[in-house]
């Protein structure tokens, strides 16, 4: 029998079987409006909890593989790749999906366990979860269990794009030695892929590149996007960016060369100590994010047709105390 009364303390109702059988005996037809509101809420913390709940079962079936390949002299990684076969066949995954599955739910259990409690009472969904594992994979355990820490209680009000800004920021500052050998190691594998899609077109995509560069030139082709709206362009915005920035890759050599383009402002936060070197603190490279503190200082160094404002913030109060345009 259906009720169209939603429980007083529904929100206080921890997931699982009782929150279960509460939701199933709404008559979600004749909700009110903010009782829509307050189910959709319940109804995101059931799902995380039994998302949680086959995270851990991805993971025991994984155990049960490494318990039967260690007894057969067996690599961990060939019981891995085994228990991924397993959960690809019982889920229908391809095979890098059940890879990846298989991999996210072993990290969440045996190096993540506050992410899978989180998930678990439904305090955080499976957005977030993924971008606390996925973020911290970089990092020694005990940067990431320092982070992780920190945000869990204010993930549940953020963004994922905003979780994920704030845990990079963390980890670079945590260790910023260890973040430059990662952003030089990275950025060596700069490189141009181009990915067919299903729908006929396709993705020309440059991975790992240098991040002030990479924003520079976003930035100014989003300023020339700006600019042909303005003239009346009905493209749309998005149409426009990747319009302009097809025409800047067919643009024809000029005696050898491609004349470089004015790529606008480029805006940095960065404190005196990590500009002159003194500390390996991390910047902030506008309309990117946390960036490694030697990457401020090719900015400032630069010889690009980029106009850079700089802003010196007080490593203390984090409050700017000078700026300026070069």
């Amino acid at each position: 029998m259906f009720v169209s009364d939603v429980p007083q303390n529904l929100e206080e109702i921890p997931p699982g079987a009782e929150l279960a059988r509460v939701l199933e005996a709404l008559d979600w037809e004749h909700l009110s409006d903010h009782d829509l509101i307050r189910v959709l809420q319940a109804q995101a913390r059931q799902t995380a909890h039994y998302q949680a709940g086959q995270a851990w079962t991805i993971n025991k079936v994984a155990e049960r593989y490494q318990e039967g390949y260690r007894q057969d002299s067996f690599e961990f990684h060939d019981a891995a790749k085994g228990a991924a076969c397993e959960v690809g066949a019982a889920l229908n995954l391809t095979r890098r999906a059940a890879e990846g599955e298989t991999g996210f739910s072993v990290e969440l259990l045996r190096h993540r366990p506050a992410v899978f409690a989180a998930l678990l009472l439904g305090r955080i969904d499976m957005r977030r979860a993924r971008v606390l594992v996925d973020e911290t994979q970089h990092v020694t355990d005990a940067i990431a269990q320092s982070a992780i820490e920190q945000l869990l209680p204010e993930a549940p009000g953020l963004t994922t794009g905003q979780l994920r800004y704030r845990i990079a920021k963390l980890c670079l500052d945590a260790d910023p030695e260890a973040a430059r050998k990662r952003y030089e190691r990275s950025v060596t594998d700069r490189r141009l892929e181009l990915r067919p899609t299903c729908s006929g077109t396709a993705d020309l995509c440059g991975l790992d590149l240098p991040p002030h560069i990479a924003a520079s030139i976003s930035r100014w082709i989003h300023k020339e996007a700006i600019n042909l709206k303005n003239l009346g362009d009905d493209r749309s915005m998005d149409q426009l960016r990747a319009d302009i920035y097809l025409d800047l890759l067919r643009r024809r050599y000029k005696n050898g060369k491609i004349t470089r383009a004015d790529f606008g402002n480029l805006d940095m936060r960065v404190t005196a100590e990590t500009l002159t070197g003194a500390s390996e603190g991390s910047a902030e490279l506008g309309g990117f994010g946390p960036v490694v503190g030697d990457v401020a200082r090719q900015v400032a160094e630069s010889q690009e047709h980029v106009h850079r404002r700089w802003m010196l913030i007080d490593p203390d109060t984090k409050q700017p105390i000078d700026g300026g345009i070069t």
